[in-house]
């Protein structure tokens, strides 16, 4: 199909605009997730324009709504790949908090519309400013143009996603949420039992209601001595997300 020199210019920026608003929506922690969405949309419009002028190579699609819907799909499973990797420390954080009976206090989060403990947010908010202080960004956006050099916009059809092996991805997040949860979940736990134990033993105490006070107290303290450690594992949790983001790219 011959386009004109118009058609030549638009049609790349808006697959390429596309693929990004999938990449953005899967992972909105790169473009900030409580800012308007005006200024996500222009931020979208303007990468796409940049990267627009140095990809003019595209394969003219035949169905041209089928290659949007790919070019999103695509999009949105890289972002994906990026946030499953990241939801860790927000899994691990969610299991902790509900534990120590931040769940009474949780309120609906902005970013989700979701109810989110308070335990939750802070971490949500230091894994995303550890992912921009450790310049993670800039590998995506430059892993996101390497994507337009391996698979041109128009080129994309849906049945060549790899989206199985996003599940092979959570199962891994899920794994090492556990593993960064389970030592204070453990130690709560303990506590539980030993003022349970108390409460049976001496009910005129009145120990289970001092149980809660307790247990709330000794997860903090197991939080505070174990940030060295979640910082590490955020880390690499977002370093394995990056390297995800590249095999999906290499397919």
């Amino acid at each position: 199909m011959d386009l004109s020199p118009l058609e030549a210019l638009v049609l790349p920026f808006l697959l390429i605009a596309t693929r990004l608003t999938g990449l953005v929506t899967g992972f909105p922690t790169l473009v900030g997730e409580l800012i308007p969405l005006r200024i996500r949309g222009a931020f979208v419009m303007v990468v796409a324009f940049v990267l627009t002028l140095s990809h003019q190579a595209i394969v003219t699609p035949d169905y041209f709504v089928l290659s949007f819907i790919g070019e999103f799909a695509l999009g949105l499973l890289l972002g994906l790949v990026l946030r499953v990797a990241m939801n860790a420390a927000e899994f691990a954080a969610e299991l902790v908090g509900l534990q120590l009976g931040f769940g009474f206090g949780s309120m609906v989060d902005p970013r989700t519309e979701e109810p989110s403990g308070p335990l939750t947010r802070m971490i949500v908010l230091f894994a995303g400013l550890l992912f921009f202080a450790t310049d993670s960004y800039e590998q995506v956006l430059l892993g996101f143009s390497y994507s337009l050099d391996k698979t041109p916009p128009g080129a994309i059809a849906i049945a060549n996603l790899h989206i199985d092996t996003l599940m092979t991805y959570v199962q891994d997040t899920m794994k090492a949420a556990l593993i960064m949860a389970a030592p204070i979940l453990f130690l709560t736990f303990l506590i539980q039992i030993i003022f349970g134990i108390l409460t049976k033993v001496a009910p005129q105490l009145n120990m289970w209601s001092l149980g809660f006070s307790g247990t709330i107290g000794a997860g903090l303290f197991a939080m505070t001595m174990a940030a060295p450690r979640w910082l590490v594992m955020v880390q690499e949790q977002i370093a394995i997300g990056l390297t995800n983001f590249k095999t999906t790219l290499l397919g």
